[in-house]
């Protein structure tokens, strides 16, 4: 049988034990990275059977894969609100150009071709 004072001493280390976890846990914690998402097809897709499969949400994709180190956090929001939190200070990443002297822009991840539609001659009419 354990006597009152071990168990005392036993009581008063597991004490110590979780105090230092609790105090350590929050310094542990992973760093946010906040990733901007719009409605804005076929780069974000955000709704329906395709949601997440537009080519900045793979891109995203990829790079949460590649920095588990990070907890990934993706929020929708409109380009005024992305610029806002950029004037604030707040840490708001996107993968496609915004220019704006708060944003700070990384290597050229894509080239995005104009928009044009392509159709057989007999159906230009219809336009």
């Amino acid at each position: 049988m354990i006597s009152v004072q071990k168990h005392y001493y036993l009581k008063k280390c597991v004490l110590i034990i979780l105090s230092i976890f609790f105090i350590v846990s929050p310094l542990t914690s992973k760093e946010t990275i906040i990733w901007r998402v719009t409605d804005w097809p076929p780069f974000y897709i955000l709704e329906g059977a395709q949601k997440g499969t537009g080519i900045y949400d793979e891109l995203i994709s990829m790079l949460a894969r590649s920095m588990p180190e990070y907890t990934h956090k993706r929020v929708s929001m409109n380009t005024a609100r992305a610029r806002k939190q950029w004037a604030l200070g707040e840490n708001v990443c996107h993968p496609s150009v915004i220019p704006e002297n708060y944003s700070i822009h990384s290597h050229v991840n894509s080239i995005l071709l104009p928009y044009q539609v392509i159709m057989h001659n007999s159906q230009v009419g219809f336009l």
